[in-house]
C-alpha cells in the first residue's frame, strides 16, 4: 500500500502539475522529498477506512527546503485498494488540478485527493 514506489509516483505527479493550480504565488516550486508523518498510527487499514485520510510530509518551495504538512485523501477507489491490499499508484489523479491538489504556503499545507 504504502511504499518508496507509491510516495515517489505521487512526487513525481506533483512536480509534473503544480503548474495546473496556476498560482502565481507557487512559480518555481518544487517537492523534493515525500514521506511518511512521524505518527504512524494512521497508516492502518482500519485508521484509514474510519478517517479517510493520512498524513505525510513533503519538502516543498522554490528550494524544496520548506516542510509541508501533506493530507492525503482517500477517495472511493483509493478506499477500495486499502482494502484490497492493492497498490495505490492506479489511484493518483493522471493530472492534479485545483480539485485535487491544494497548497497554502503560509500555513505549510498540502491537500491530495486521490481518486
Amino acid at each position: 500500500m504504502f511504499n518508496p514506489n507509491f510516495l515517489n509516483a505521487l512526487e513525481y505527479q506533483i512536480n509534473n502539475d503544480l503548474h495546473n493550480l496556476n498560482d502565481a504565488a507557487l512559480d518555481g516550486y518544487f517537492c523534493e522529498g515525500l514521506m511518511q508523518a512521524d505518527d504512524t498510527d494512521n497508516f492502518n487499514k482500519k485508521y484509514i477506512e474510519e478517517k479517510k485520510i493520512v498524513m505525510l510530509v513533503a519538502y516543498l518551495g522554490t528550494d524544496a527546503g520548506s516542510r509541508y504538512d501533506v493530507v492525503l485523501k482517500f477517495g472511493p477507489q483509493a478506499l477500495d485498494c486499502v482494502k484490497n491490499d492493492r497498490d495505490l499508484i492506479a489511484v493518483i489523479p493522471a493530472e492534479l488540478n485545483a480539485q485535487s491538489l491544494r497548497i497554502v504556503p503560509e500555513e505549510a499545507l498540502m491537500e491530495i485527493q486521490l481518486n
